[in-house]
């Protein structure tokens, strides 16, 4: 039975891309740094039929990440999904709002890498959760430039892992109903989707449809590739 990884697993993209890898026949790792959010998740994942894993640990922790994955023994497929999102005039941004993004963001994805690696075979999969700001947005400077390093990254290890033909891909969503925009009014929510073409945003799931298309064994030949997925607003599809 293949394994799967899933970081930031507790809720949106992350659960929804758990939950959707154990339908495909993964059993899967949900790894959070909330309690809370992996039982529940975790319950979601078992529900799909599939054997699940919790774990319980911040990303930017080196040792928690190593003690969260102690029992796994094999690791078939990484989603490295764990981030951190808020929005701040470049003015106004401190160190510690670049230290903590990037140490979740970036550092987080090396960490859980690095940890999962030599538990991985030949031919295994690993995924990065970008975001289409990595192209630049305003009063987002801290978050774009963690998510063009991921992209970055992305390039880098599908050429370092190429000779065992792991297959390292990213996805870069535009904006998503997430917890992320749990702070955002509805008002808010509504003119950040007036810029999309259809007017509205993705969902977690359609996110995991993406996630599941990179997981699944006839795309073994794709790897260092970026796949926007923003419903066409970063091409300039004008909205209706």
């Amino acid at each position: 039975m293949p394994f799967a990884v899933v970081t930031g697993a507790g809720s949106g993209i992350g659960r929804a891309s758990a939950i959707r890898l154990a339908r495909e026949g993964f059993e899967v790792c949900v790894l959070d740094r909330s309690a809370d959010a992996v039982a529940a998740a975790a319950s979601a994942v078992s529900e799909a039929g599939r054997a699940v894993v919790p774990g319980v640990a911040d990303v930017s922790d080196r040792a928690a990440v190593d003690a969260a994955l102690a029992g796994v023994a094999s690791v078939d497929l990484l989603v490295n999904n764990a981030g951190v999102f808020f929005e701040k005039p470049f003015e106004e941004l401190t160190d510690e709002d670049f230290r903590r993004t990037y140490d979740i963001n970036v550092i987080g994805a090396v960490n859980v890498t690095q940890a999962c690696l030599p538990r991985m075979p030949d031919r295994s999969r690993i995924i990065n959760i970008a975001s289409r700001a990595y192209l630049g947005t305003r009063n987002q400077a801290h978050y774009v430039a963690t998510k063009a390093a991921l992209v970055s990254l992305t390039r880098t290890l599908a050429q370092e892992l190429s000779p065992r033909a792991i297959a390292v891909n990213a996805i870069a969503p535009g904006m998503v109903l997430t917890g992320l925009f749990d702070g955002y009014s509805k008002d808010a929510v509504a003119r950040f989707a007036s810029h999309y073409p259809r007017g509205e945003v993705a969902t977690p799931e359609d996110i995991a449809q993406v996630v599941a298309f990179f997981a699944a064994p006839q795309t073994r030949f794709i790897t260092g590739q970026t796949l926007i997925v923003d419903g066409g607003r970063s091409v300039g599809v004008a909205p209706a």
